[in-house]
């Protein structure tokens, strides 16, 4: 049976570049992840291909089940939403998906959901491997989050599997100087926010670490906006802290901290010491939440 372990990745920067640059960053994200951080859902797609289908009324309606093909059948779903809570959701094929962009013209983010469906208690649900990508743009707080959940055995089989996704982080988070950023074991988060937040019940939405002051977690991978990173010390004081296999600057701004060369080499122990690197930058609320503890691998 396969892993129902996941992994994720997030980054979230400043969408004050424009509109029309936020809506190609997220469909280069989708297109990006989907072509290569997916290839078991991909080619599972290529075998049995979706009709393309728009199916809102049927997710509206809490009716899906009836678009469902049968049991080992991959389905995927593209939806948008606008802020007004309106959907507009197809199953998954190449010219939705490169529509995406078009679709962020009216709608503030979109989902590309799914996975091979198995028996559940409801008859059929999308098991493993297992898909939850995101891009959305909160206008008040102007960010954009982009959010990535998976099984880990499709996502990370490998050492190969972990390089694209390190490449996948490193291109987007080259372009932006985010304000927060990770990759790594995932614990019970959704796409967005951070593990520790989860971890210690903070609401993403309500997290006090939306800006470039304060920190909002740590993981694998963590990125840190330039603003913290310096008040850190630096490339040089994080490294000299010996919690990072690699510390570096992205191209944009910020830092790239990666824990360990490999994922599975990512333990408690590791963690600890990224931990306390790092917590210094993070609100008062979450050093005092991770007194004598650590979030468990």
């Amino acid at each position: 049976m396969a892993s129902r372990k996941s992994i994720r990745l997030t980054i979230t920067a400043d969408s004050d570049n424009g509109f029309d640059k936020w809506r190609s960053t997220a469909q280069r994200w989708c297109r990006e992840v989907w072509q290569n951080l997916c290839t078991p859902l991909r080619l599972a797609l290529q075998t049995h291909p979706l009709p393309g289908d728009d199916i809102s009324e049927l997710v509206a309606a809490g009716r899906i089940r009836e678009a469902y093909p049968p049991l080992g059948s991959p389905f995927v779903t593209i939806a948008v939403e606008d802020d007004e809570r309106h959907f507009a959701a197809r199953t998954l094929t190449e010219r939705n998906l490169a529509a995406i962009a078009d679709d962020l013209r009216w709608a503030s983010g979109v989902a590309i959901t799914g996975g091979i469906l198995e028996p559940s208690f409801l008859g059929r649900d999308p098991g493993w491997p297992r898909l939850y990508l995101t891009a959305s743009r909160d206008y008040g707080a102007d960010q954009f989050t982009l959010g990535l959940l998976a099984s880990s055995d499709f996502l990370v089989p490998d050492a190969d599997g972990e390089a694209r996704l390190l490449s996948v982080a490193r291109l987007f988070a080259d372009g932006c100087n985010p304000t927060y950023g990770e990759a790594g074991p995932n614990h019970s988060a959704g796409p967005t926010g951070s593990t520790l937040e989860a971890k210690i019940g903070v609401n993403a939405e309500h997290s006090p670490t939306t800006g470039r002051t304060l920190l909002r977690g740590y993981s694998w991978l963590t990125l840190l906006p330039q603003e913290i990173g310096d008040r850190l010390g630096g490339v040089q004081a994080l490294r000299d802290t010996g919690a990072f296999h690699d510390v570096s600057p992205l191209a944009a701004g910020g830092y790239w901290l990666q824990a360990t060369e490999h994922l599975r080499h990512y333990d408690n122990d590791s963690a600890r010491r990224v931990r306390d690197a790092l917590s210094n930058a993070m609100p008062a609320l979450y050093r005092h939440a991770l007194v004598g503890r650590t979030l468990e691998i």
